[in-house]
């Protein structure tokens, strides 16, 4: 029967192996990116795209490039912008996601109404991750 030092050897052994196959996947990655920058520009430009995928062959390999876009909002802004509004016409132009810090919530279950914990306790949903096992070095 295979021991849990013999387990845990083998495990070190072999998280050291992918840092290292990382590392290295990382600097040819790099490598890549840099030698295919250029053409690459070259093809979103020619595409009249800004974000999207394009796809380009160079030294006869077939590539496909990616770019994604990201929008980020300021909330403050967009909280001013609402405020003129009904509740009704808000959820129709804005996602509306509330939510409690975990540290605010604990602080007012001293202070709170029960009423009030209640309220909020019926839109709490608590989820546990399964055990993450981890060795002492």
């Amino acid at each position: 029967m295979i021991t849990l030092q013999q387990l845990k050897a083998t495990r070190d052994e072999l998280a050291s192996q992918i840092a290292s196959l990382q590392a290295k996947l990382k600097e040819t990655d790099a490598s890549i990116a840099a030698l295919l920058d250029r053409p690459v520009d070259d093809e979103f430009d020619a595409a009249g795209k800004q974000h999207g995928v394009v796809s380009l062959q160079v030294e006869g390999i077939d590539v496909k490039a990616e770019i994604t876009k990201t929008v980020a909002w300021d909330s403050e802004k967009l909280l001013t912008a609402m405020s003129g509004m009904t509740w009704e016409k808000a959820k129709t132009i804005f996602d509306v996601k509330v939510s409690i810090k975990e540290t605010v919530y604990n602080s007012l279950l001293a202070t709170a109404s029960e009423d009030f914990i209640a309220k909020i306790n019926a839109a709490r949903t608590v989820k546990y991750s399964d055990p993450k096992i981890s060795f002492k070095e």
